[in-house]
């Protein structure tokens, strides 16, 4: 069974600007991923991860700590960099869409929800996208390995850590 301290190690190893941010949660084994970043709203002051031990524990502990820093550094800021379209024009869309479908629903007009509508999933879509894209695991990957490597461990080790951890996953 895991301990607090088990869990404050990884925690502790994450980059000083994401620490104060992370909080770690006991998963189920019926979650679709072993390191399940959990739902933020923009007040919430953590990112909390679900982690499903039984799948957790097949990972050794220095693969515990770099898969876990990929996914911690996907799921904040850290993923997105400099992208401030996908932090703040997204989010903006999605509220404005979600208003204009309340006010074309009050006014009955069907277009202008149907556009409303669009324009809110389009910017949900956009959000996801920019999240979980390509690109942006490529840039969690990147992070974790010249991380983990300015912290004990070699890039060779590092990549081969994170990559043999992706597969076993």
């Amino acid at each position: 069974m895991y301990t607090i301290s088990e869990f404050d190690r990884l925690i502790q190893f994450l980059p000083v600007e994401i620490r104060p941010e992370v909080q770690i949660e006991i998963g189920s084994p019926d979650q679709s991923r072993v390191v399940q970043p959990l739902w933020r709203f923009p007040w919430q002051k953590y990112t909390r991860f679900a982690i499903d031990l039984s799948r957790w524990q097949k990972l050794s502990p220095d693969q515990q700590k770099i898969y876990f820093l990929r996914e911690a550094v996907m799921a904040t800021e850290l993923a997105l960099g400099d992208n401030w379209s996908a932090l703040l024009l997204y989010p903006a869309l999605i509220g404005a869409g979600s208003m204009g479908i309340l006010v074309e629903l009050q006014m009955g007009d069907n277009l202008g929800v149907g556009l409303a509508a669009a324009l809110a999933a389009s910017a949900v879509f956009l959000l996801r996208k920019a999240e979980k894209g390509q690109k942006a695991q490529v840039a969690a990957d990147e992070f974790a390995v010249r991380y983990a490597s300015q912290n004990g461990y070699t890039s060779e080790q590092a990549a081969a850590i994170l990559l043999s951890a992706l597969q076993q996953v």
